[in-house]
């Protein structure tokens, strides 16, 4: 990467204080959809109280992500997924306990969703990591 185009990728300070901007200003630099990543890494956030932690509201927050070609939804299962790989390796974790830490209503929901993040079953890949 080149310097000039290094900077073109960095916005200009006055850029800082908009809400599209919110978390790319923050004390790691990031862009809205890594610094989304990582606030859904932190603590589990609906679109609406995403949207308040960036001073917008939801409606362009999905925009701003259509932009990118993501959806709110798209960062979560990413983040859950993340998730729930570090849970299922943590072998006293159970099937319901790791559902309730990603904020499923049951382990049959969250097997449900690993299976189609993954193609495995959440218990086929816990045997496989032993």
């Amino acid at each position: 990467m080149t310097h000039s185009t290094f900077h073109s990728v960095i916005p200009r300070q006055g850029h800082f204080q908009s809400p599209r901007y919110a978390l790319f200003a923050s004390e790691y630099r990031l862009g809205l959809a890594a610094g989304i990543r990582l606030s859904l890494m932190r603590e589990n956030l609906s679109l609406p109280e995403m949207a308040e932690k960036l001073s917008m509201s939801p409606a362009t927050l999905k925009r701003r992500l259509a932009e990118m070609d993501l959806s709110f939804g798209q960062l979560a299962d990413e983040t859950r997924l993340i998730k729930a790989l570090y849970y299922l390796a943590t072998p006293s974790q159970d099937a319901q306990s790791i559902a309730n830490s990603l904020s499923f209503s049951d382990a049959s929901n969250f097997r449900r969703s690993f299976k189609r993040w993954t193609g495995q079953l959440p218990t086929y890949f816990r045997s496989w990591l032993a």
